[in-house]
């Protein structure tokens, strides 16, 4: 295997070069410049913080390095990122400037602004703004874009309520958008197979981007449904950014449904004619079989409204639990639920997560298909519970901040959560 060296900087065009004083020359590499170009073989030198040719160098560097078998290429851009707090942790980001990725773009749903209105502040920032103010200061070494959250933005005005929002209301969150647009969002992300994403019609998710298409943004989206109406759910991504007259970004596309396995021609097809009538609409996927997802996840959209406390409370009523339990035993017609996607199998879902003392043991554990364990769950203490049908639990997606409790869904031939 070809190992890969990288040069974290943006390169210029190919050219002979004579002369010499460069601080830095890599010579003899592979060169893939990320202009879509053909691989080439030769140099590239660096004057500061600049690479100043590309080419045939001949001038000798302050210091060189021995390219021959590697590739020289551009950093990385990890285009769907969770590590908004993560980076105030531990700005050296090692872990991601280790694999080569120079760039982070942040959001899906949510995101570290705007917090107003009926959505408390969780920090000294109340804005996206205010967010890259604080990361500039804490110091980073990759690059940051963000979207600004659908979800962030809806709990502005509307809360944690499952009301219709007034136009008035739409007319709020579209100046929430525009303000993260001025502060530098990248576009608008939604997170639409769950609430509060989900509450937004598409008429609504239009209406925010004709605001988010005033600035040039793009429209990224986790689609409302990844199983059995995923079809539906690209439609309905590839509708939103042909009437607002955005981009769109359909996040981790997959089937994440055994039924429809097999029919990824189809969703294909949909996202070529939409390019052909010429929407800007693209989707990236992952190349492996598992994916994370919240364990609340699980539990059917009504039980959410009114937030995580009024979710516990209606687990902990005997009838709300036993029709919590039918609902994901049996699903619920358009919404998409992962333990009916992996054909009811508890087996297929794995604990993980950091997780409180009480509940560790059960790290990296699935469940039997035939009894399904209880864990007790305690979300202040970012303590997990099983995702069986009454108990619940919050989690991040791998590769965020890890501070809450996961549950890994996997198959063969698919990943079946985010």
């Amino acid at each position: 295997m070809r190992r890969t060296l990288l040069v974290l900087l943006s390169l210029t065009g190919c050219h002979d070069v004579r002369g010499g004083g460069y601080d830095l020359v890599i010579r003899g590499g592979t060169i893939v410049d990320g202009t879509g170009a053909p691989r080439f073989a030769g140099d590239l030198a660096v004057t500061g913080d600049r690479i100043v040719a590309v080419g045939h160098i001949e001038g000798a560097g302050r210091r060189e390095i021995d390219a021959r078998g590697l590739v020289v290429a551009p950093g990385f851009i990890d285009m769907h990122s969770h590590s908004d707090l993560l980076l105030l942790e531990d700005g050296a980001a090692q872990s991601k400037i280790r694999q080569g990725v120079t760039t982070e773009v942040l959001g899906e749903g949510s995101s570290e602004g705007p917090f107003k209105g009926k959505l408390k502040p969780r920090h000294a920032w109340t804005t996206l703004g205010g967010y890259f103010e604080a990361l500039e200061k804490s110091g980073t070494s990759v690059n940051v874009a963000s979207y600004v959250g659908q979800g962030n933005v809806w709990r502005c005005v509307m809360g944690e309520s499952f009301e219709r929002p007034a136009p008035a209301q739409i007319a709020a969150m579209q100046a929430l958008v525009a303000q993260a647009m001025e502060d530098g969002a990248f576009g608008m992300s939604s997170m639409v197979a769950a609430p509060p994403g989900l509450l937004a019609t598409t008429d609504d998710l239009v209406e925010l981007c004709r605001a988010v298409h005033l600035y040039g943004g793009i429209y990224s989206s986790h689609i409302r449904n990844e199983g059995t109406g995923v079809l539906e759910a690209v439609r309905e991504a590839i509708a939103i950014g042909e009437r607002a007259v955005v981009p769109v970004d359909i996040i981790h596309l997959k089937i994440a449904d055994q039924q429809y396995w097999g029919r990824m021609k189809e969703i294909v097809a949909l996202i070529e004619d939409a390019r052909k009538r010429g929407v800007l609409v693209q989707a990236n996927v992952y190349p492996y079989t598992r994916g994370n997802n919240n364990l609340d996840s699980i539990v059917p959209p009504w039980a959410h409204e009114g937030g995580t406390a009024a979710m516990l409370d209606r687990l902990r009523a005997p009838a709300e639990r036993a029709k919590i339990k039918k609902d994901i035993l049996g699903g619920i017609a358009g919404w998409y639920n992962h333990y009916t996607a992996v054909g009811g199998d508890w087996s297929r879902m794995l604990v993980n997560g950091n997780l409180s003392a009480k509940n560790k043991a059960f790290e990296g554990k699935t469940r039997p298909s035939r009894r399904i364990a209880s864990i007790r769950c305690s979300l202040r203490s970012s303590s997990c519970a099983s995702v069986t049908p009454g108990s619940t639990c919050r989690k991040h997606t791998m590769g965020s901040t890890g501070s809450r409790a996961s549950s890994s869904v996997g198959s063969a031939s698919t990943r079946a959560a985010r």
